[in-house]
């Protein structure tokens, strides 16, 4: 981009929302969104919501790697996305600095993976975006605007997908993670019309039946993939499975085999 230059974006129309990941690998920018203004430097990353009026100014030549992921499934993430807008995940952030040698290296091989690779690899890229900008809520500064519940929601989330593996993972231990009470951490989860209990069987139970459907899994057994995400009963398993996928773990599996679907989709809902 040429000095002395002003990017300014108008709202985007329904169904062409995005939120924009911007990391500035050189120079310096001036956001500003949401009556909120940035200076982005080197190695800073901050987000740009395009369902609402932005702009941007820079008066040196300045470039940026910028990530686009549907503002619908960002939202899901984090919740009250204007409270992110034109905030800074600075340089020396060290899960900032983490995700940006992340998607720096995703885009620039990007086209070498396999689809289904590179879908995991966006999904991993955002839920690492999400915990950058969680982080903050650890910062003095933010601590005085107060966390927000759609943040410690998010926090809670990351947690438990972390430790999906454990069997012995519990409400308990998310909320100790948090700092916050179990009947507040109810509180949290209630908020989006489900338990936290809830949301750690359905996680297992998305990512078994990802497996399940994953020819390259084909002839691992299916306790394996049970016990591997953290049920340690099969019984509860398949029933819990058929009640979700209408198919006992086996069914599903041939099933999906059968019409060449390689890898079942993993929707967080």
């Amino acid at each position: 981009m040429t000095p002395t230059s002003m990017f300014k974006f108008e709202a985007s129309k329904a169904g062409e929302e995005q939120i924009f990941v911007c990391i500035q690998t050189e120079g310096t920018a001036t956001v500003e969104q949401d009556s909120r203004q940035c200076i982005l430097r080197t190695g800073d990353m901050t987000l740009l919501d395009t369902s609402r009026a932005f702009h941007m100014d820079f008066r040196d030549e300045m470039a940026q790697l910028v990530l686009q992921v549907p503002r619908a499934l960002f939202r899901k993430q984090v919740g009250a996305l204007e409270r992110l807008t034109a905030t800074v995940v600075p340089a020396q952030n060290p899960l900032g600095r983490i995700t940006k040698q992340f998607i720096t290296s995703l885009a620039r091989d990007f086209e070498l993976f396999a689809p289904i690779v590179a879908q995991r690899l966006s999904e991993q890229a955002l839920d690492m975006v999400v915990m950058a900008f969680a982080s903050l809520a650890d910062d003095g500064h933010a601590r005085k605007t107060s966390v927000t519940r759609s943040m410690l929601a998010h926090r809670g989330r990351a947690f438990i997908e972390a430790n999906l593996r454990s069997a012995w993972l519990s409400p308990g231990d998310v909320a100790e993670h948090l700092g916050i009470s179990k009947r507040y951490l109810s509180t949290i989860f209630a908020g989006d019309g489900q338990s936290v209990e809830r949301f750690i069987r359905q996680r297992r139970l998305q990512k078994c039946a990802r497996d399940l459907a994953d020819r390259g899994q084909a002839i691992r057994p299916i306790s394996d993939i049970a016990f591997g995400w953290g049920f340690n009963n099969l019984t509860h398993f398949g029933q819990s499975f058929k009640a979700v996928y209408g198919a006992t773990p086996r069914e599903y599996r041939k099933q999906a085999l059968q019409r060449g679907i390689a890898v079942a989709q993993d929707v967080d809902n």
